[in-house]
């Protein structure tokens, strides 16, 4: 799989955002529309195919009342901005239902694929399942996305897409308070981390903490002691085989002395596993120093990002999964 990305921007039209849409459509137009706005040309300048999807429901279907091929309704809204000539139709929520939008891309290769638009429980959350099934990384933009039905419909949404290896962010569109603005957004001071000899890299809506040298264990504990619930840690596990997807992506949370953690890759997640602290301090050293790109991204690295839902960490903590304990006969490469 290649390195290339692609922002889906879904179903942004005047049924859905104009003035005079029905009143079950009750998202805040202005905000949202300013910040896909704000993505669109963010995620572009740093590469990525901008992708526009549009629902759009034949006329045989007028009753339905939105998205009727033909209409003003059905175009796009008037303030969205278009940086490409990337358009695809759908008539179901999800995007990948679409044969000529699924064809064009598999043929693409995207390693990554982000996500913004309506409607978190509709056409976004379904179009995020199609795309974990190709096997690319999914990210949900959630301040870029709108949502009109009760919170705890948005949850069990985001429950769903969280187990199968969706990433949720919240983007800053390169907007930050300082040379570490968002580690002080997710109340971290980096002089603590500089100072426990971490080098700090801004990464895609993260920051990569690397050493020169494998850190000891005392170091690794002195980090967890530094951060809450409100962080998640991420980093890349050489420790599991298959022969179609080796490795895995390992996030984990810490509150009060106890530690959950989530493993994943293209298409499967573990679920919420607890797992010991010395065990998880040893599974980090052990790959500290495994290079697995070539880019070196993930070499003598964590990430460390706010974590966007810690009230559901909580819930995960008290019930979780099942109990991970590393294994370390087998090894991706």
């Amino acid at each position: 799989m290649s390195d290339r990305r692609a922002l889906l921007v879904i179903d942004m039209q005047n049924d859905y955002l104009c003035d005079r849409r029905k009143e079950i459509f009750s998202y805040d137009t202005v905000e949202l529309v300013g910040n896909v706005n704000k993505v669109i040309h963010f995620y572009h300048d740093k590469g990525y195919d901008i992708i526009y999807i549009k629902h759009i429901l034949p006329k045989f279907m007028w009753g339905v009342g939105f998205s009727i091929k033909g209409t003003e309704g059905a175009e796009f809204f008037n303030g969205l901005d278009i940086v490409s000539d990337l358009v695809f139709e759908k008539n179901h929520s999800d995007a990948y239902s679409s044969k000529v939008f699924r064809e064009y891309m598999n043929e693409q290769k995207y390693s990554e694929v982000s996500i913004c638009g309506l409607d978190e429980c509709g056409c976004v959350g379904a179009t995020a399942k199609g795309a974990v099934k190709t096997g690319v990384r999914v990210v949900m933009i959630e301040n870029c996305i709108g949502r009109r039905f009760p919170d705890a419909k948005v949850q069990k949404m985001r429950k769903q897409l969280s187990l199968i290896g969706v990433n949720y962010i919240t983007e800053s569109f390169g907007i930050t308070t300082g040379e570490y603005g968002l580690l002080k957004d997710i109340n971290i001071n980096p002089e603590d981390l500089i100072a426990l000899g971490f080098k700090i890299r801004e990464g895609h809506c993260c920051y990569f903490l690397s050493m020169d040298e494998t850190p000891s264990k005392e170091t690794i504990l002195k980090l967890f002691n530094l951060i809450t619930i409100e962080q998640e840690l991420t980093f890349w596990n050489f420790y599991r085989f298959s022969g179609s997807d080796p490795g895995e992506y390992v996030s984990f949370y810490i509150d009060n002395g106890k530690a959950i953690l989530i493993r994943g890759n293209h298409g499967w997640s573990s679920g919420y596993e607890s797992v010991n602290i010395d065990d998880l301090i040893e599974l980090i050293i052990r790959n500290w120093e495994k290079d697995w790109d070539n880019n070196k991204n993930y070499v003598n690295s964590i990430e460390i990002r706010k974590t966007i839902y810690p009230d559901s960490i909580r819930e995960w903590m008290e019930h979780p999964t099942g109990t991970f304990v590393p294994d370390y006969s087998v090894t991706a490469w």
